[in-house]
């Protein structure tokens, strides 16, 4: 069904050319997957080949695959609901209508970004700055991506679950869901040499094991927005819990329920700059999952190099894992490589290619 060698071919060429040191490609559907790794995973200070099993740095995927899931977990359990304010749950928190769907949207008004951040060195600093942030937009009026807005669902898992959220987490989805390499703080799972490093930065030195983004890593590696460590056969079987994928033969593994998955079919920005659903991109025409993308999928990517694509009308899923920041972030090939693999997988799919052993 998929044309795996297209797609490695890709790759490779992309790898020679010194624009990836490696990746690790899974693909996915009920009848079909494979996962393929390629390259190194590290070429710094030693070469060291890329393993189908090599833990990535999920980077902003936590956002989709840790704290969202996470979330919608919570609103089964009568916790909140999407329309619930933060305040309601926060009341110490400074706007009083900017809730629960507008924070997974994007809607909120919170900024994109601000460096100030950088002076915090923990979660309370960390609370105070986001608290004292100036809207950028009256709440529900514009999406504007914000690693802020996930920040405070992640504090927002912990009340409501009295567990921190890598707990929470590990507990009540990646346990239930055979995710033996997904965590947060991989030292403390004895995965750290497993990890396909990071940026080589002046500061950090090479970054391996430890959380990339500068955020989550104030939030010692713990952090709604960024910090989960996984690798491409765990996330492929959370695309098909997602897909809601289960048969009498192969039974799947369940941490949501169809009403909540159903959520996820959902656009609440139809009528706003950039169409999401809760967390995911949900059908962008601008984002880099190809051409052939279908009209009800969900996708999200992760700085570090990563990227999870999920199309619910061929009831597939594209996992693609690299370390692009390795050894450093000084390059903007990553997007036009996501399309063209997407591509002539998506492609090959639709015309029933045969699922190709290398």
């Amino acid at each position: 069904m998929w044309d795996i060698k297209a797609a490695t071919d890709i790759l490779k060429k992309e790898i020679d050319d010194g624009h990836l040191p490696g990746a690790v490609l899974g693909v996915y559907s009920l009848h079909d997957s494979k996962l393929i790794a390629l390259g190194n995973s590290c070429i710094v200070n030693q070469t060291k080949k890329m393993q189908a099993n090599t833990v990535f740095d999920m980077a902003s995927c936590t956002k989709v695959v840790a704290t969202t899931t996470a979330v919608l977990q919570l609103i089964e359990k009568g916790c909140f609901c999407l329309k619930s304010t933060y305040q309601s749950l926060f009341s110490d928190f400074p706007y009083s209508d900017i809730t629960i769907e507008q924070l997974l949207c994007h809607t909120s008004g919170l900024p994109a970004d601000n460096k100030e951040y950088r002076k915090c060195q923990n979660a309370r600093e960390m609370k105070d700055f986001i608290y004292h942030l100036p809207l950028n937009h009256p709440a529900g009026t514009v999406v504007e991506y914000s690693d802020f807005g996930f920040i405070l669902l992640g504090w927002l898992v912990e009340k409501c679950s009295d567990l921190p959220l890598d707990k929470y987490c590990e507990k009540h989805i990646f346990l239930p869901l055979g995710l033996r390499r997904t965590c947060f703080v991989p030292e403390n799972h004895n995965l750290t040499k497993d990890c396909a490093p990071t940026e080589l930065t002046e500061d950090r030195g090479l970054i391996q094991g430890e959380v990339h983004d500068g955020k989550a890593y104030r939030l010692q590696g713990i952090s709604g927005n960024a910090g989960l460590f996984s690798t491409g056969k765990d996330m492929i079987r959370f695309v098909r819990m997602i897909l809601g994928d289960d048969t009498p033969q192969k039974p799947g593994k369940k941490v949501l329920g169809k009403s909540s998955l159903e959520l996820l079919h959902k656009s609440y920005t139809e009528k706003l700059n950039i169409n999401r659903t809760l967390g995911w991109i949900k059908n962008e025409p601008t984002a880099a999952y190809g051409d052939y993308a279908s009209d009800d999928c969900l996708f999200h990517t992760g700085f570090s190099g990563t990227s999870i694509y999920i199309d619910f009308k061929r009831s597939c899923g594209i996992v693609l894992l690299t370390n692009r920041v390795h050894p450093n972030r000084n390059n903007d090939f990553i997007k036009d490589i996501r399309n063209r693999v997407h591509n002539v997988l998506l492609r090959s799919y639709d015309e029933g290619y045969s699922l190709e052993s290398l």
